[in-house]
């Protein structure tokens, strides 16, 4: 009996032993599936898909190349995993539906989207991010009511900018009485249903309707050109046919239907004139590709808007693999300012972190705002 029992006490610290070793191994996995660790369980290969505008924006290509793809080829590297992009773009609302569909149907890992009509994606926004797939919105606008983490640059502020440039020049110009000799202020819209279009314009019309409003003689004048150049040429000859000497001003949402479309619509006309001539026609839009750049330098074009898309999509790329591999709660706080890191390299524009409520479509999650200025400044 006592040769028993001492047999059974001699058991007792071995079997103490193997329950807490096989306490600290589930503690470790559990571990493992929620924390920094889960870091350390990558995948061999990644596929994202990105759903766009057109894939020929000249705007979204430098997101994607230069900006995703050097944090993208980073990535790749250092960790030695495959990063694979499903794209698909479209200006239609319809069509970036049929996309994100696609996507649950090749069960990407993770989704970038540039919405077209932001809030017709809401359901299929909310669908992705409960099966936890991370949903990065760039540039056009983030998804009211959801959870998206959104990186762009002030869509609101870069209109109020090239407003507030058009104003100053007409003060400049015509003596800060103008607004009471009346006249034409042409705002050039691409499809007012699409989320980038309504907030910058937005933007622009916070400068100029107070104005416009103040005095009865001066009125605003709107033609859509769905961000074409043809459409640009001819909507902006008509309006110059039009009203002649009272046009004022023109502020574009794009660059492609102004610099395409109403800057050689001004120059067949004999309108364009020089910037320090007091005839001149103030001109601004979003956007600052190269064609803007020539024409700001040729003197033609007053304003565009800074939008630096390689930043832009360097902070995105950064943003959703962080969010793949660590998890969403990894990501900065609201407060944070990026300015670089080993992945990104040095940001050519600081990144800050807002809430995403105080955004003009508020929506639950965070807004990597990079910062925008006028052009030339």
């Amino acid at each position: 009996m006592s040769t028993r029992l001492h047999a059974q006490k001699s058991r007792f610290p071995i079997m103490l032993k193997i329950t807490v070793i096989m306490l600290v191994g589930m503690l470790v996995c559990l571990f493992g599936q929620t924390g920094q660790a889960r870091s350390e369980k990558l995948k061999k290969e990644y596929l994202i898909g990105y759903c766009g505008w057109s894939l020929s924006d000249i705007y979204y290509q430098l997101i994607r190349d230069p900006g995703m793809k050097s944090v993208k080829d980073k990535i790749e590297k250092k960790y030695g995993v495959k990063i694979k992009f499903l794209l698909k773009g479209a200006n239609n609302a319809r069509k970036q539906i049929e996309y994100l569909e696609a996507f649950k149907t090749r069960d990407v890992d993770g989704v970038f989207i540039e919405p077209w009509e932001a809030e017709s994606l809401v359901y299929l926004v909310k669908e992705f991010l409960n099966n936890g797939k991370p949903v990065v919105s760039v540039s056009a606008g983030a998804i009211p009511g959801t959870e998206v983490e959104y990186v762009a640059y002030d869509n609101f502020m870069g209109g109020k900018l090239g407003a507030e440039v058009i104003v100053n020049k007409l003060n400049e110009l015509r003596g800060e009485d103008w607004p009471e000799k009346g006249g034409v202020i042409f705002i050039m819209r691409c499809v007012p249903t699409c989320t980038a279009d309504a907030t910058r314009t937005a933007g622009a019309l916070s400068v100029l309707k107070p104005i416009v409003d103040a005095h009865p003689n001066l009125k605003i004048v709107e033609r859509v050109a769905h961000c074409s150049a043809k459409e640009g040429y001819e909507v902006t000859r008509a309006v110059a046919e039009r009203y002649k000497n009272k046009l004022l001003a023109i502020w574009s949402v794009d660059e492609t239907s102004m610099i395409g479309g109403g800057l050689p619509a001004l120059q067949e006309l004999g309108m364009a004139y020089p910037i320090d001539d007091p005839r001149h026609i103030p001109i601004a839009s979003a956007g600052t590709e190269q064609p803007a750049l020539m024409a700001i330098r040729k003197k033609l074009m007053d304003e565009s808007s800074l939008m630096p898309g390689p930043t832009v999509g360097k902070v995105a790329m950064w943003v959703m693999w962080r969010w793949l591999t660590k998890g969403r709660k990894s990501l900065p706080e609201v407060g944070t300012t990026l300015t670089e890191n080993e992945l990104m390299g040095k940001l050519w524009m600081p990144c800050r972190v807002i809430d995403g409520r105080t955004c003009v479509t508020p929506f639950n999650g965070r807004w990597f705002k990079v910062d925008s200025a006028p052009c030339p400044q």
